[in-house]
């Protein structure tokens, strides 16, 4: 909340805001102001010297380097690439990279490059007494400073962040007003982040956040680090500046890449009807309910439309099994719909390997009785195009399906699959985890802060989430069953 000028200050002294912290905070303002404005300033300068001074030739060299292509036309995808990657590139250029004198000859950049002086250390060389002192003291403080990984631990919008680097484990308040009005708690930015003056800036960032769901591979990857350095450093992310941006570039794209689709038994996407001829649908029926693990032949008869002899004439029941391969908490899965009308039955299912054991069931079941016809495919690209060019049935009342969320048995309904949902979860193998439950994963620091991060993606995907019931007080369960703190 905006604080008064007669208000109280916050800070407690009992003074009013306005004779306390009012200037003070105004101060601290203009010194950020001045300081983000030089840095802005310095980034023209130390491009202009770079392409105009140093040459374009270097700058190319520099981005095959940065992106790994040497393609022999790489005009377009290099536009393309800097498109995105520019607000990484031109600080890696200034303050972390240099080459050796077999670089600078592999490259094609003899002349003015100078070995192993990153653009920074030959800006200043070059222009020393044309620098005012806080350009200088910038330059030396970013000079061969690395990228990393930074977690917003605490957010105050419109003024800055507490940043965790979850490489080195250092804590900063970075000044930054617009990535603060952006961020939410357990959010992570890759960002080359320094101090000046009292100020810990961004000057230079990923121009996409990442979502705490990735934190689990940043601490494996910091894991790794550890086992072949013992402590990660500045000087050690500089060591690995290859392999640091290989793993940012492979979370930068799986933050936009469709996951591979697949059913809970991990089976990809395949969404297809098998078409049989019956002899008898109460045949049919008889032979299959038993299939329905969740429901009993009496039940679904009472669904079924049936003749004057109480034969069954047209049903469907889904085809399900006891149990749940990704939530132990769930009593059964549905592995697909069986449709008996007459003398025609349909099976939809949504993979091949489903499809195949469905057939073997019916050849067992009915034998001669059943006459397998064809099936029909589809995609997951033709069955998304279809939903969004058809409108559902129940979408067509959007206040009836607003009274439907909002009846309390329906909310209740919702509440018990969750909760048996989240029940299992504690349980549940997690790859995120390695293959660990999240009971096992918590035994560890790194396991706990892992653990951490899912919860907290959850909590924000729930904020955004249409969902008539909030999944948070079963998040606040999962932390206090594993004995982790509140975020």
């Amino acid at each position: 909340m905006k604080v008064g000028r007669n208000d109280p200050c916050p800070c407690g002294s009992g003074k009013k805001y306005k004779k306390c912290c009012l200037e003070r905070e105004k101060l601290s303002d203009l010194g950020y102001r001045r300081l983000s404005n030089a840095q802005q300033e310095l980034v023209k300068k130390l491009t202009g010297y770079a392409v105009h001074e140093i040459g374009q030739s270097f700058v190319s060299g520099a981005l095959i380097d940065f992106f790994q292509d040497d393609s022999e036309d790489p005009e377009d995808f290099f536009q393309l690439m800097m498109d995105e990657f520019s607000s990484v590139f031109w600080p890696w250029l200034f303050f972390t990279v240099d080459f050796g004198k077999a670089d600078i000859e592999d490259l094609g950049m003899p002349g003015y490059v100078r070995p192993n002086m990153t653009v920074a250390e030959m800006y200043m060389q070059d222009k020393d007494s044309k620098l005012d002192p806080l350009e200088l003291e910038l330059l030396s403080v970013a000079n061969r400073t690395q990228f990393s990984f930074y977690e917003a631990v605490a957010v105050q919008p419109g003024q800055g962040f507490q940043a965790k680097d979850l490489l080195t484990g250092q804590m900063y308040m970075v000044s930054d007003v617009l990535a603060s009005q952006d961020l939410e708690q357990g959010d992570i930015l890759y960002a080359l982040i320094i101090e000046v003056q009292g100020y810990a800036i961004s000057i230079g960032s990923a121009s996409y956040k990442l979502y705490p769901r990735f934190k689990p591979e940043i601490i494996q990857f910091r894991k790794e680090l550890e086992e072949d350095f013992g402590s990660v450093t500045n000087g050690v992310l500089m060591e690995v500046d290859s392999e640091l941006r290989d793993f940012f570039m492979a979370l930068q794209q799986a933050l936009f890449e469709m996951p591979e689709m697949c059913n809970t038994d991990g089976d990809p996407l395949s969404f297809r009807t098998l078409h049989y001829e019956i002899d008898s649908p109460e045949d049919a029926f008889q032979s299959l309910a038993p299939l329905c693990v969740h429901q009993t032949e009496e039940e679904l008869r009472d669904q079924a439309e049936l003749d004057e002899k109480s034969q069954v004439q047209a049903v469907r029941f889904a085809w399900s099994r006891e149990g749940h391969t990704l939530s132990k908490g769930l009593d059964n899965t549905t592995l697909g719909h069986i449709r008996i009308e007459g003398d025609r039955m349909t099976i939809e299912v949504n993979s091949e390997a489903r499809e195949e054991r469905i057939k073997e069931e019916i050849d067992k079941r009915l034998g001669e009785k059943a006459t397998y016809k064809v099936t029909d495919i589809r995609s997951l690209e033709s069955v998304m195009a279809e939903g969004s060019s058809e409108t559902p049935s129940w979408r067509q009342d959007e206040a009836e399906q607003e009274a439907l969320s909002n009846s309390p048995e329906v909310q209740e309904a919702i509440r018990g699959v969750l909760g048996q949902h989240w029940e299992g979860w504690l349980d549940s193998e997690l790859p995120a985890l390695g293959g660990k439950t999240p009971r096992q994963a918590v035994q560890t620091e790194d396991g706990r802060e892992a653990v951490q991060a899912l919860l907290r993606d959850v909590e924000i995907s729930d904020k955004s989430s249409n969902m008539p019931v909030s999944q948070q007080p079963y998040v606040d369960w999962a932390r206090k069953e594993l004995g982790l703190p509140d975020t």
